[in-house]
């Protein structure tokens, strides 16, 4: 493996009118186009793995082939059309892999999707092995309803002919083997996918037997188990989850063998090293080479009309003469089928955008700094936004469908998350009750400090009243005080005057006294006593002493009463 091919575009799909134009790039012409082909056909919903397989599958037959779509992640663009790789020689036995455009791509309408299903028809009679690529958290009796009304009913309309003939299809009847390729982050051990593969058919049989029924008739017995025919392999196929990792290998690898030495290096930290998805790489390899080893075993050369086996020549022609014939075929209306590609087509959209936000989830959660509540808050109503933003018929199957997908596959990736988030609902829980009690206390030490405020306010007034009455007693007192600094000062030249002026009136009131009885001729007024004499001149005598001494006035208590 030195170099890629290239794969070459072998159908378009014109995107205006929905017509299939046959592209002749006489890819499978020379030596090799009488000899037997095994034609090996991926379908399935848009952006469930198909190219990405394709590549790798091409790897592991022998015949590295780059297909244009092989990309994953936001970059991804949708094969358009029909693709194949060149003709790989395994062991003497020629195949040829096609990778055929998805039937529920959101840039489709209606017609473009009818083409789509018109080449699965046409390739119908052609292919040795249909490989259904599944990008679903799960896988269940009722995803095999597509599978079967594609058979029942597109083939039959378009090839105008019965879907079976003769009951069950036997292991060598002319009829295609049906693998079904789950890509998935798990990693089913051989057994356990037989198993899976029985427990399926087991559900469809009791659920929708004719689902088992038209399945059973139209593909080959692949093996019996348990009394069973099972028309139908199951295998997964391992979903790398570092896949800008992955992208960034297929983008950089010089070679195929380069390519595939570096994806199988690849191993997930997230795994216990003991793990078998510790290696992831070698896990996603391991499954492309068991899916190898099964299409080997359960290949076999088709036949055409007459009986003879089908070869790149024949397999050519029959393409292009199947091309007109289905172009002239008209609308397909069977309202079930469109029903179930809508449900594929809302599945697909609603499981990547789960991806997208399980990755934020886990990113999230990983970081161990909280907000997880919020991150699964956010993510839940982002799903919402999408789901009711499809367009699908209200109380319809396909939206009741996908209401029922989005809501398990979203509870599956949340699922791990609820101790932490209990944990952390737990952790707010506390927090809160933490800052409420917080908050009481600060509540009641302010109204602690509001009454010890109070109780300082109170006793400020009572200062302030105490204070008022000191200044209004010193006023008082400095008034009395001052009065008796005047009357210390002052009091005895009044009392002196008031003495003297009691002196003049006295005597002037004894003078006219005088003068009075000297007019009536009677006897003078009686003489002032002597004693009331001495006493006012001695009363006099001490004021004068007392003024010029500046004494206190009296000198003792008894002075004015003498």
């Amino acid at each position: 493996m030195s170099a890629w091919n290239e794969a070459v575009e072998m159908f378009r799909v014109r995107r205006d009118d929905g017509q299939i134009e046959f592209i002749d790039n006489h890819l499978y012409e020379g030596p090799v186009s009488k000899l037997p082909l095994h034609v090996v056909a991926l379908f399935g919903i848009t952006s469930g793995g198909k190219s990405t397989a394709c590549r790798f599958l091409s790897c592991s037959m022998g015949v590295p082939t780059d297909f244009p779509s092989s990309t994953i992640g936001p970059q991804h663009e949708p094969t358009r059309g029909l693709w194949g790789s060149p003709v790989v020689d395994a062991d003497g036995n020629r195949f040829i892999i096609l990778d055929i455009e998805g039937f529920d791509n959101s840039e489709q309408d209606q017609k473009v999707a009818e083409a789509v299903l018109k080449l699965l028809a046409l390739l119908s009679e052609v292919t040795s092995v249909f490989i259904q690529v599944r990008r679903t958290p799960t896988i269940q009796a009722s995803d095999l309803e597509y599978i079967a009304t594609f058979v029942s009913q597109v083939r039959s309309t378009l090839l105008q002919r019965p879907v079976a003939a003769k009951g069950d299809a036997g292991p060598a009847d002319n009829f295609p083997a049906l693998l079904i390729a789950h890509v998935m982050p798990l990693h089913l051990k051989r057994g356990e996918q037989e198993e899976k593969a029985l427990e399926i058919t087991k559900q469809a049989l009791a659920s929708q037997p004719e689902v088992i029924q038209t399945i059973s008739e139209n593909y080959v017995e692949l093996s019996r188990k348990e009394g069973q025919g099972l028309h139908f392999d199951y295998l997964t196929l391992y979903e790398l989850p570092m896949f800008k990792r992955f992208q960034q290998l297929m983008d950089t690898a010089k070679t195929p063998a380069d390519l595939q030495e570096q994806v199988r290096n690849l191993v997930d930290m997230n795994e216990e090293p003991s793990s078998p998805l510790y290696k992831a790489g070698a896990a996603f390899l391991d499954d492309v080479d068991f899916l190898r080893d099964k299409i080997h075993n359960v290949s076999q050369v088709r036949t055409d009309g007459r009986g003879h086996a089908i070869t790149p020549e024949s397999f050519r022609q029959l393409l292009k003469w199947g091309v007109q014939e289905m172009n002239k075929v008209g609308p397909l209306n069977n309202v079930y089928l469109w029903e179930k590609i809508a449900i594929d087509a809302c599945t697909k959209q609603l499981q990547d955008k789960i991806d997208e936000l399980g990755a934020k989830v886990k990113e999230v959660a990983a970081s161990q700094s909280g907000g997880l509540v919020e991150a699964i808050s956010a993510a839940t109503e982002e799903l919402e936004d999408l789901f009711n933003g499809l367009n699908l018929q209200t109380n319809g199957k396909a939206r009741e469908s996908c209401d029922k997908m989005k809501a398990s596959t979203w509870a599956l990736v949340i699922g791990p998350f609820k101790d932490q988030v209990l944990l952390e609902a737990n952790k707010r829980l506390e927090d809160a009750k933490k800052r409420e009690d917080d908050a009481k206390k600060r509540a009641e030490d302010a109204k602690k400090l509001a009454d010890d405020a109070n109780k300082r306010a109170d006793d400020a007034i009572k200062q302030v009243d105490e204070a008022r009455r000191e200044v209004q007693d010193v006023k008082r007192h400095s008034e009395w005080q001052r009065w008796q600094d005047y009357l210390q000062q002052n009091l005895p030249w009044v009392a002196l005057i008031l003495l003297s002026l009691a002196i003049i009136i006295h005597r002037f009131s004894a003078a006219v006294a005088d003068c009075c009885s000297c007019f009536k001729g009677a006897p003078s007024l009686r003489p002032l006593p002597e004693v009331e004499l001495t006493r006012i001149r001695q009363l006099e005598q001490d004021l004068v002493h007392m003024q010029s001494q500046r004494r206190d006035w009296p000198p003792d208590a008894g002075a004015l009463s003498r």
